[in-house]
């Protein structure tokens, strides 16, 4: 059965030490893990969090989004190098923080030019297999899992359709490596919801939920009735984590990336109790 958990980029990004209530409030609600993105990975700041989630009871998720200079597929294999570095810091990350997957576009967000000139997504394509591969080592090492999130065509040029991921993920051939997919993303891209998911199958490693403008469930144009059959039917077991977000605890550099420039009806608070309690309602 999956367990539910909830990106705290619902309230504010990124994630830091001084917002352990936010913590407390995921707990509360009842939800069995936690998914974020954090900056300072020192020492100190890793083991306040960690005293915190394991106070609470909490899984942990790290949800990875290296930026253009951290990129694995760009031309310059300097870039490539600090890529892998920095997608192997984030696996320390994971250990600091007992967290068991590591999650999103870990090949770097952004549209590149380089990728579409002629044999440029060939070569990009060439540098992610080489680079995850090496990655891939110390993820099995390490027992966590690596979910590779394609993006829409606005955050990304490069992975779009779960089909061109999961070729990829068979190249780099590690059980360390799957996929990561998202409604809000798929609306976009892809032509139904449940081929992917299907095609999928056991190398689906992480699915996040929210509506096709990233608010609560059911509350857009997004077939759940879909998406919730097909999960039921390939026995997914892995997380079902919110991802919805809310411009008003965001810095300008996310809102920017993902063209959040509204609030949503309903508060933070209230998109957090009413995504649980549909995915308690629909696969629990």
């Amino acid at each position: 059965m999956p367990k539910f958990a909830i990106n705290t980029v619902l309230w504010t990004w990124p994630f830091s030490a001084d917002r352990v209530d936010i913590l407390e409030k995921v707990k509360g609600l009842g939800y069995d893990a936690v998914e974020f993105s954090v900056v300072d990975t020192s020492p100190q700041h890793l083991a306040k969090i960690r005293k915190e989630v394991t106070r609470l009871g909490l899984e942990t998720i790290i949800c990875g989004i290296p930026g253009p200079q951290q990129s694995i597929i760009d031309p310059d294999e300097k870039v490539r190098l600090t890529g892998v570095k920095f997608v192997e810091e984030l696996l320390d990350v994971c250990s600091a923080l007992d967290a068991k997957a590591l999650i999103g576009p870990t090949y770097s967000v952004g549209t590149y030019g380089h990728v579409i000139e002629p044999g440029g997504r060939e070569a990009a394509e060439k540098h992610f297999v080489e680079c995850m591969k090496e990655i891939a080592v110390k993820a099995e090492h390490k027992g966590i899992r690596i979910a590779i999130e394609p993006l829409n065509r606005y955050e990304s040029s490069f992975l779009n359709l779960a089909e061109d991921a999961l070729r990829l993920i068979g190249k780099v051939d590690s059980p360390a490596v799957g996929l990561h997919l998202d409604p809000y993303h798929m609306n976009i891209e892809e032509p139904s919801f449940a081929g992917p998911i299907e095609q999928a199958g056991e190398k689906l490693y992480h699915f996040h939920i929210c509506e096709n403008d990233r608010g609560a469930p059911e509350t857009g144009t997004i077939n759940w009735d879909e998406i919730v059959t097909v999960l039921k039917k390939i026995g997914y077991d892995h997380y079902l984590s919110v991802e919805a977000c809310d411009p008003a605890g965001l810095g300008p550099e996310i809102c920017k990336l993902g063209g959040f420039w509204r609030p949503y009806g309903q508060s933070p608070d209230q998109i957090a109790r009413d995504s649980l309690t549909f995915l308690k309602r629909t696969m629990g």
